[in-house]
């Protein structure tokens, strides 16, 4: 309780604070992870295996990294390939995911991005034995600016495979 002077002893004083938190946001580099169980290695062990028997050309292994991302962050991906022992066995970093357009009433204009990643011959023989792909998503306000957190934003990532030969 207060006790005030010229007040008796015991008297209180209330009042109402309004707040809206978080107002504003500023981010640099928080980090997410988003670990996915990876089957299909012996997939394509077998294929390869296949391939060579038959003399053919090693086929070209597309991933393509697909973003849509409504959060007013500017996103950056590393993609690890784990072996059980969660060892990287290939990475590629910074795959960028833009920040989506803020309006000027607060709105967001989710922004798509779409990233085809080639593999190289290493990266191929490291998806025999991979278990799980890892990507690490680093969230970062663009441009040093505060901007509105949003209740209802988020970015939905997607990895796809191509094989070609």
């Amino acid at each position: 309780y207060t006790a005030l002077y010229g007040l008796n002893s015991g008297a209180i004083i209330e009042s109402d604070v309004v707040m809206e938190l978080p107002v504003e946001i500023n981010l640099t580099d928080l980090e997410v992870t988003q670990e996915i169980d990876f089957d299909s290695g012996d997939d394509i062990k077998d294929l390869l295996e296949e391939l060579e028997d038959n003399e053919q050309n090693v086929p070209e292994i597309e991933i393509r990294l697909t973003a849509i991302n409504e959060l007013p962050l500017g996103i950056s991906v590393n993609m690890h390939f784990l072996d059980a022992g969660d060892v990287s066995l290939y990475s590629k970093e910074n795959q960028l995911i833009d920040a989506p357009t803020l309006t000027d009433d607060g709105t967001i204009l989710a922004s798509t991005s779409s990233h085809p990643i080639i593999l190289d011959a290493n990266a191929i023989e490291a998806l025999k034995t991979t278990e799980t792909i890892q990507l690490k998503l680093s969230l970062n306000t663009p441009n040093g600016e505060f901007l509105p957190l949003l209740e209802t934003a988020k970015v939905n990532v997607t990895l796809s495979m191509k094989v070609t030969n």
